[in-house]
């Protein structure tokens, strides 16, 4: 009797280090890249072969960044804005919302491309 009691406060002792170490392998899980999309556009309307590009990097809470470079025949500039929650502070170009908007519709863990 007195070793099936030890036994059980070891089992339930054991399943609830393991409940409190699945819900922390959770949380880190829930805040890695689940969401992703890349928009590839001709930024200044010219036939230069689409180069330049957003990409949209988020968790599973919707939240991350989106990475610009708009690329120009004698310049090159990166832009990266925060999004909480689907929604960004700044304003967002279109190719920017449709990377998120396009993430997003993709569900998690499933790359979105659209060239």
């Amino acid at each position: 009797q007195e070793a099936f009691v030890q036994l059980r406060d070891w089992v339930e002792e054991t399943a609830g280090r393991l409940e409190e170490r699945t819900a922390a392998a959770e949380r880190r899980i829930d805040g890695c890249v689940a969401y992703t999309s890349l928009v590839r556009y001709d930024a200044w309307g010219e036939a230069s072969g689409h180069q330049s590009s957003s990409v949209a990097l988020l968790d599973l809470h919707r939240t991350g960044v989106v990475v610009s470079s708009i690329l120009h025949r004698d310049q090159a500039r990166v832009y990266v804005k925060q999004v909480r929650e689907g929604e960004s502070e700044l304003a967002l170009s279109p190719e920017e919302q449709e990377a998120i908007e396009t993430a997003m519709a993709a569900g998690p863990a499933r790359p979105a491309v659209r060239q």
